[in-house]
């Protein structure tokens, strides 16, 4: 056979067997992959504030047993469920554009992907609130040189709830020869010190970064708030929703909550608080209605055990606690609003300290 007859039949069967590839669906993959089988949408129930955007991935496997992302060169399609709250562009990226309202503070969108003719779906809430402000935890990093230290970052958000925002941030470092920063991990350079800088929607953070040789990697972490489990129904009868609370301080004078609730709904909160001095403490909870307070397993007999409808009413935990500063302890606050006025605040009290609000920096969610 003439040789350069040969090279153009090859070429032409290359060309059929590519051509015959793309017509069996939307990804065109390479010889060695195959076609596409399957592929998963992430993150699941992922929370979006108000006015800001995060990235939803699609994950393939192909007939050959291989995994990657799938991006728009794969042509899948994006779309949601409720475009006059959010859209989503062809490379995942979804933006809250819902103004909310009193009666409306949370959506559930529905995200769905297709791709070579196979469709994925993931449900994400919707949030009307906006940010305020940022938290880098932990802060004031050390690292040695080659070494790495992880962080999160924690949006602090209007209505008094938080979210982990550490892979939608913009994260860099004032000097790249003593750091570097990707993915929520800070790599140590040269010795020296440094600054994170992140910022995120209109908000902005930043902390220092200190690289030596045989320093530990780490840093000073603060509290971000409680985890509240929300349910219909006084006795936590049928689970609604999950969120950390940045504080337990709420007036819900209009009747809702903020995961759009009305009457007759209950919140267990849980974590650990953290005291600020090696003091005695006293805890209290304002509510309106009923509350329940146990700390360090305190049962709540022991310390406020008042589940009754009532107006406002400041209660007193019957026990004290000799606490260490910087130690940690268990708490769980059960709350639940009947008719009327729904209120409810977390205070304490140390010889130094005036009764107040638990503030933010003490209460862990974990």
């Amino acid at each position: 056979m003439n040789k350069s007859f040969f090279i153009k039949f090859l070429s032409v069967i290359t060309l059929a067997l590519a051509i015959s590839s793309c017509k069996k669906g939307g990804v065109s993959p390479s010889i060695e992959e195959g076609n596409l089988v399957s592929f998963i949408v992430s993150p699941d129930n992922q929370y979006i504030a108000r006015n800001t955007t995060f990235l939803l991935q699609a994950t393939g496997t192909f007939e050959n047993g291989s995994t990657r992302l799938l991006t728009s060169n794969d042509n899948v399609t994006w779309s949601v469920d409720d475009s006059a709250i959010a859209s989503i562009n062809t490379n995942g990226l979804l933006t809250n554009t819902w103004g909310g309202g009193a009666n409306n503070a949370t959506r559930i969108l529905t995200v769905s992907a297709t791709a070579n003719g196979l469709s994925q779906s993931v449900q994400v809430t919707v949030v009307s609130a906006t940010i305020s402000s940022l938290i880098i935890n932990p802060n004031n990093l050390t690292v040695a040189p080659g070494a790495t230290v992880a962080f999160t970052v924690i949006a602090n958000l209007s209505d008094g709830s938080t979210l982990d925002v550490t892979q939608s941030v913009t994260a860099s470092t004032a000097s790249s020869t003593i750091a570097t920063v990707a993915a929520g991990v800070v790599t140590g350079g040269q010795e020296g010190a440094t600054q994170l800088q992140i910022t995120y929607a209109s908000a902005s953070a930043n902390t220092n970064i200190t690289v030596a040789n045989g320093s530990g990697s780490g840093g000073q972490t603060s509290g971000t708030g409680l985890v509240g489990d929300y349910y219909d129904g006084i006795n936590f009868d049928t689970y609604f929703g999950s969120r950390v609370d940045a504080t337990i301080s709420f007036n819900w004078n209009a009747d809702v909550n903020n995961l759009g609730q009305t009457d007759n709904y209950s919140i267990r909160w849980t974590g650990f608080i953290q005291a600020e001095k090696s003091e005695v403490y006293t805890f209290y909870t304002r509510a309106d209605d009923g509350t329940r307070l146990s700390i360090d397993g305190v049962p709540f007999a022991s310390c406020i055990n008042d589940w009754t409808t009532h107006a406002v009413t400041e209660r007193t935990c019957t026990t004290t606690f000799a606490l260490t500063a910087g130690q940690k302890v268990s708490i769980t606050l059960e709350y639940y609003e009947g008719p009327g006025v729904s209120s409810i605040q977390l205070l304490w009290s140390s010889p130094t300290t005036p009764k107040a609000v638990v503030p933010q920096q003490f209460l862990y969610p974990n």
